[in-house]
């Protein structure tokens, strides 16, 4: 589920917020189901008042994400980190992935689907930052 604020690392101790409007309707959005993907890598779901408003926001929510993955990797530089190589690696994966959902998104490939509200949606995991 996309949080609301949904919070990405900038730095290695720091998040950004990312705050959305909302609306109606739960959708629902995975690039497996779009055929971007071979994997079951993401599912998110969010309200939105309308496909074109979830969209929407899916967007504005990808597009904040790589501008805090490209904060991330400038401030990344200075890290004395054991793991700052790999952090940086998965950093410019998750940037260019983001690139790739926002091309289909503008093209028109991207579907969501109205999501059931009347049920329990049970999550063992979840981080925003894997998105």
């Amino acid at each position: 589920m996309i949080s609301n604020p949904c919070r990405f690392y900038i730095s290695n101790n720091e998040e950004k917020p990312f705050i959305y409007e909302g609306g109606k309707h739960l959708f629902h959005f995975s690039p497996y189901d779009n055929n971007l993907s071979n994997t079951l890598e993401m599912n998110l779901v969010f309200f939105a008042n309308s496909e074109k408003h979830g969209l929407n926001i899916l967007k504005r929510m990808f597009e904040f994400m790589i501008d805090c993955k490209i904060e991330y990797l400038k401030n990344n530089n200075e890290s004395k980190s054991v793991h700052a190589s790999e952090f940086e690696r998965r950093a410019k994966n998750d940037r260019n992935r983001a690139v790739e959902i926002i091309k289909a998104i503008d093209s028109g490939m991207v579907k969501l689907e109205k999501a059931p509200i009347n049920q329990f949606f049970k999550v063992g995991w979840a981080s925003n930052d894997t998105i």
